[in-house]
């Protein structure tokens, strides 16, 4: 479900894992962590991170709320983590 909404509204996404990613946000540095805190909105945990082939990556969270609408968050990352391949 979450692959064919990202899918719909932001391109095809990659078959990379990713674990985290650090970006910026208006001027601050910032990272996003699968299963910690997200950095923008504390109260909620990072449940997927996907990265589109554009380059831009998706940030879930367990609420998936935006200004009240559903969905991710876009990000521009400045670098990725990929969870191992075992």
């Amino acid at each position: 479900m979450l692959v064919l909404r990202a899918a719909a509204g932001h391109g095809p996404i990659t078959d990379r894992r990713l674990r985290a990613i650090s970006y910026t946000h208006n001027g601050k540095p910032l990272s996003a962590v699968v299963g910690k805190p997200d950095a923008l909105h504390s109260d909620e945990v990072v449940i997927a991170i996907l990265e589109c082939k554009s380059g831009l990556c998706l940030i879930y969270t367990e609420k998936e709320r935006r200004d009240g609408i559903l969905g991710p968050y876009l990000a521009s990352p400045t670098s990725t983590v990929v969870f191992d391949s075992k």
